[in-house]
């Protein structure tokens, strides 16, 4: 049976936590074809072989791996038989040391910006449980193969964080799926923004200045959609659950980083995590005529559908200066106690067994 270390996966008879004795750092990405391409890399520098196990499902694996590599060679591709499955790979180096790698992005058509949340390393070694939280903007245009893909992220419960009092605005369906609509206090009119930049009124500087202080303003004026959205998670019955708004990075990438801080995973991460939207928002997606504008109103465009660190490190440097740590915000403002911080981390960090598929 294959049981999870305190830092990866360790291959043992027992579940007490075996000692790391090197650093793995995995990344799977899907090619233009839609086959795997699964990376790995140990350091110090590792000799021997490396099996590979893939499942559907990121908490069971078969007994037998599916291909066995050499370590020296820090990459293997697996053809896939389609580009919508979704597959999972448990990477076990000697049979002593092991981690759990998926495919975070999927490729769609649309730009839902829709992604995994699982796989990063908190400080204590423990992986963020892959298949739990997912996250993406309003789930529009969406082609065939993309309701496909969503499909097999098997979410049970959506959280939509509106960006209205009333929340009617139109975030796509997802049929079959619980859906919570959670209201604002502090409302944003995205299309009054574009048409302001669009007309020139906004320069790049000032779309920069305005996202750190929509931010900030979600921190402390609209703490009541924070609070609701927080206490959801805390349900195990809910899981796993998609978390929406009209983008998939403002209102959604501040609770990220909230749930993030909660896990303890780390600050490079937390915003890597955070810069994934540029590869799918885009100025020129997002608005194709935007070309034929001024140089000023496509910087500008491309200033306001851009995530940027300095923008998540200013409202992160404001709540630590505040309140002494992100946690102690979270409790002190959104009312999740200490204790339900602890409650989240046991729920979403893999320290357990994976169990074989054949159980």
């Amino acid at each position: 049976m294959l049981f999870l270390s305190c830092v990866f996966v360790a291959i043992s008879g027992h579940t007490s936590c075996a000692p790391q004795t090197h650093f793995i750092d995995t990344h799977t990405r899907r090619n233009e074809v839609g086959d795997y391409v699964i990376h790995w890399e140990t350091l110090p520098l590792m000799e021997g072989k490396v099996d590979i196990f893939v499942s559907d499902n990121p908490h069971r694996f078969p007994d037998s791996p599916m291909m066995t590599e050499m370590i020296s060679n820090q990459m293997a591709t697996y053809d896939a038989s389609d580009d919508v499955s979704r597959k999972f790979f448990l990477l076990v180096f000697n049979d002593r040391q092991a981690a759990i790698t998926a495919a975070r992005l999927p490729i769609t058509d649309s730009s839902i910006n829709m992604r995994d949340m699982g796989g990063y390393i908190t400080a204590s070694g423990y992986p963020v449980r892959w298949g739990m939280i997912a996250r993406s903007g309003a789930l529009l245009g969406m082609t065939d193969r993309d309701s496909a893909l969503i499909d097999n992220f098997k979410i049970k419960s959506r959280l939509i964080l509106s960006e209205s009092v009333d929340h009617k605005e139109n975030h796509g369906d997802l049929p079959g799926v619980e859906t919570r609509i959670i209201p604002t206090i502090v409302p944003c009119n995205y299309d009054k923004r574009l048409s302001h930049i669009l007309d020139g009124d906004v320069t790049p500087d000032m779309v920069k200045d305005m996202q750190v202080q929509y931010l900030t303003d979600l921190a402390y004026q609209n703490k009541a959609q924070f609070s609701e959205a927080l206490h959801f998670f805390l349900d195990h019955k809910n899981y796993p659950i998609l978390i929406s708004d009209r983008l998939g990075k403002d209102r959604v990438g501040f609770l990220v980083m909230l749930i993030q801080c909660i896990l303890d995973v780390s600050h490079n991460d937390i915003i890597h995590e955070y810069l994934e939207s540029n590869q799918v928002l885009s100025a020129s997606r997002m608005v194709p005529s935007g070309y034929t504008y001024p140089s000023e109103v496509q910087e500008s465009l491309t200033e306001y559908y851009r995530c940027r660190e300095s923008d998540l490190n200013a409202v992160m440097g404001t709540l630590i200066r505040r309140h002494g740590s992100i946690a102690k915000y979270i409790e002190d403002v959104l009312d999740v106690r200490m204790a339900e911080q602890r409650l989240l981390r046991k729920m979403l960090l893999f320290t357990g067994k994976v169990t074989p598929l054949s159980k």
